[in-house]
């Protein structure tokens, strides 16, 4: 096994599933629209206005990534491309089995997988939008409720999660209502970083240990979200104190900027750009497996990178407005 696949395996139970890079994005969602949201007045806020943005904010690249994993699921079964048919060598690649059904694209569609309907096809990381768009539709009345009294907010969102873990896996409103917290801890370190709750930024930064919650299995699922969410809110707290403190150290990072404008596309459609490729190099090779050597990934890497930015730039950049 070479160095880069061992690193690879070692480091698979954190970022399991993709759910550690899901929670950072649920924490990092909640802070920016609650940074942006709470600057105005509460008789300001319209929500009508605000899912209507928050619509056209999701739908251009999440359509454009329904075409592409329709295509390419299909064009992996007609190939007969090993994940496709889950017998390739390799259990992560065999776990996407495509469902390609007009009730599972509606479903998709409206957001109510992955429970009411599985996640389209070999796009498993739709799953996390339909987290994220019920979190949007709470978030107006949170966001009266904060207005009134931020305890009173805290204890309505403590209550829904309370509910959620209780009920168990039994359906999309449970689970949604359990992982409310983590998207409503970034709402509220919105709050932190504005001043209205008296709390410095420099004394968060040891909550970042709580990231090692994401390794321990024995932990209620819904719980080491949670924590793995207050984790991450120490991160940010470190990188706002670097920032404050020594801001020529974050200036490499401004040459990245094309990176995260494009995050979101690149989130819808890397997925089943990857597995198909990924079968492509299964099917090339005499035994069946992908070449350890770097070019591969290397390359398939550029692939995804620029393909997203072209799609970026088509259907997602038109509906973003610059603030």
């Amino acid at each position: 096994m070479s160095p880069l696949s061992a690193l690879a395996h070692r480091l698979l139970p954190f970022f399991e599933r993709g759910h550690a890079a899901v929670i950072f994005f649920f924490v990092l969602s909640g802070f920016v629209i609650h940074l942006n949201s709470s600057r105005r007045p509460v008789d300001q806020f319209h929500t009508r206005s605000f899912l209507f943005r928050r619509a056209r904010r999701l739908y251009p690249p999440l359509l454009l990534a329904v075409a592409l994993t329709v295509f390419l699921d299909h064009l992996g079964l007609g190939l007969g491309l090993a994940p496709y048919y889950g017998v390739s060598h390799y259990e992560h690649l065999n776990s996407f089995r495509p469902d390609l059904s007009v009730i599972t694209v509606t479903g998709n569609l409206v957001f109510l997988m992955p429970y009411c309907v599985p996640v389209l096809g070999t796009n498993g990381p739709l799953w996390s939008l339909a987290y994220e768009w019920w979190f949007y539709a709470a978030y107006p009345l949170l966001f009266r409720l904060c207005g009134r009294s931020m305890g009173l907010a805290a204890l309505a969102v403590t209550a829904a999660a309370a509910i959620g873990i209780v009920s168990g896996p039994q359906g999309q409103i449970a689970h949604v209502l359990a992982l409310l917290p983590v998207w409503w801890l970034g709402a509220m370190y919105a709050n932190v970083f504005l001043g209205r709750i008296p709390v410095k930024l420099a004394r968060l930064w040891p909550m970042s240990a709580l990231l090692l919650a994401g390794i321990m299995p024995s932990i209620q699922e819904d719980v080491r979200a949670a924590l793995m969410g207050c984790g991450y809110l120490g991160v940010l707290s470190v990188i706002f104190a670097i920032q404050a403190r020594w801001p020529r150290a974050m200036k490499p990072f401004e040459s990245l900027g094309w990176l995260g404008d494009m995050s979101y596309t690149l989130y819808v459609l890397h997925m089943p750009m990857l597995i198909f490729m990924s079968g492509l190099l299964i099917r090339w090779d005499p035994e069946g497996r992908l070449p350890e050597r770097p070019w591969a990934m290397l390359g398939g890497l550029a692939i995804i990178l620029c393909t997203s930015y072209i799609a970026h730039l088509a259907v997602e950049r038109p509906f973003v407005r610059r603030r």
